[in-house]
């Protein structure tokens, strides 16, 4: 009896120094809890054992666990002190009775024959608890606190399928390894915050140290770009002056184009019409012949070709399609129309993106700087094929017209004088920056033209 006891004597203290060494030997909490358990697991014999951490949310998660099958572990690592009640909930928030038979006085819960005790037990005797190790064929269970003085961190959950396998002398073991746990617990807890802690200064060191190192380089840039602004704003002053009048003076030649073509063809098309009829009304009326329906054949293909006219004038205006099926249909309709009317010019077209990757206000620029661009080409590039890409990268919708014609000097035309230039690239350029976008023209002569356009989307 002596020599059985003290042999129990023995292993308890070689078991206590095993756990001391491992609270020692670990300074985070993952491999802490991992050697705790597989200790635990050695020391009970039993088949499965977890250790529940309690977070700031009032969650028990298992943190380690090992024994314990898939589908159980799914449904009770969801438990939570504010939503459930159950032997687990009741450990950790302390509310065990130890005059209760199945209540140590540090506070466990223990069971040895779960499904013998709970078939003594009535509906009101079973309350809310909710059963699962019973129900999962657990026989013997162990809910052992983890404590820190006063205050339970989280428990020791210990269960098997055999009767009778935590006995008192077991749990009573289990709830020393458990205040040695509660103290390696804080000390780990609380180097981990000092880690978080100096990390956190560190990070912010580097990061106001970067933030002063950007202000200054910015502020270095805008010193720059101000002086830069600066020398534009005197300088684009006169062109701004320049491009606003040669503006006003399109928009009123664009009047008069479209007044004269709408007398000049409307205008004698129609007059055509009513002199016609009128004639037919008159021979229908005197003669009754059949002359009257030839006439009116011919009044019909007169008012046909001043509905065609109209259209056309239309669609120089502003093309229906664009309002009704959109930017990317348009430029497919333009692009037959150009090369039926330019067929020894051929357009390669490269289209990457969605319709609705472009605002609405923006599909008319694009439209006009295209239209513009090709037009250029048309009248000046003489070459036989030109390149149209429109994509969106990087969060800008860009657009490339590039050909491969006889080019020009840039720096030549922009330092033409001022009645000489042309609006071409001018109302490209201005259309562009106006919508927020970039434009720019890369061109040599004999080497080709390119008419690069982009807008931030």
């Amino acid at each position: 009896m002596i020599t059985s006891l003290l042999k129990k004597t023995e292993e308890a203290l070689q078991a206590s120094h095993r756990f001391l060494e491992a609270a020692n030997r670990h300074t985070e909490m993952e491999p802490l809890l991992k050697e705790f358990v597989s200790e635990v697991k050695e020391l009970s014999g039993c088949e499965a054992v977890g250790m529940r951490i309690l977070d700031e949310e009032g969650n028990i998660p298992y943190e380690d666990a090992v024994g314990f099958p898939p589908q159980f572990h799914r449904i009770e690592n969801r438990l939570s002190i504010r939503r459930h009640e159950c032997m687990c909930i009741n450990v950790i928030k302390g509310k065990a009775d130890s005059g209760l038979p199945f209540y140590t006085p540090g506070g466990s819960f223990y069971m040895n024959g779960t499904s013998r005790l709970l078939s003594e037990f009535s509906e009101a005797e079973l309350g809310k608890t909710r059963n699962v190790c019973n129900e999962f064929g657990y026989e013997s269970v162990a809910l052992v606190p983890i404590r820190l003085g006063d205050r339970i961190l989280g428990l020791v959950h210990v269960a098997d399928h055999r009767v009778d396998a935590v006995p008192l002398e077991l749990v009573e073991g289990l709830e020393r390894i458990a205040m040695q746990l509660g103290t390696a617990l804080q000390r780990v807890q609380s180097e981990d915050a000092l880690r978080r802690a100096h990390d956190e200064l560190e990070l912010r060191v580097e990061k106001r140290t970067a933030e002063l190192a950007r202000a200054n380089e910015k502020l270095q840039l805008e010193i720059k770009d101000r002086e830069r602004a600066e020398e534009e704003l005197r300088n684009s002053g006169k062109e701004l002056r320049l491009l606003s009048a040669r503006l006003l003076t399109a928009q009123e030649d664009e009047r008069r184009r479209i007044s004269r073509e709408l007398h000049d063809s409307i205008g004698q098309s129609l007059s055509a019409v009513k002199f016609t009829v009128e004639n037919v009304l008159q021979e229908i009326a005197e003669e009754g012949s059949g002359k009257g329906v030839q006439s009116l054949e011919s009044a019909i293909r007169m008012v046909q070709g001043a509905v065609e006219e109209v259209r056309r004038i239309q669609k120089n205006l502003r093309p229906p399609t664009l309002d009704d099926l959109g930017l990317l249909a348009t430029i497919s309709w333009f692009c037959r129309e150009f090369e039926g009317v330019y067929s020894d010019i051929r357009i390669e077209r490269e289209i990457d993106l969605e319709e609705e990757n472009v605002p609405d206000p923006l599909k008319i620029v694009i439209y006009r700087v295209m239209q513009e661009a090709l037009n250029n080409v048309a009248k000046h590039s003489r070459a036989e094929a030109v390149r149209l890409s429109l994509r969106k990268n990087d969060g800008r919708v860009e657009m490339e017209i590039r050909d491969r014609g006889v080019g020009f000097d840039p720096k030549e035309v922009f330092s033409r004088n001022e009645s000489e230039r042309g609006l071409g690239l001018f109302s490209m350029k201005e259309r562009t920056e106006l919508s927020g976008g970039r434009f720019s023209v890369v061109a040599a002569e004999g080497m080709g033209t390119a008419i690069l356009a982009s807008w931030p989307v």
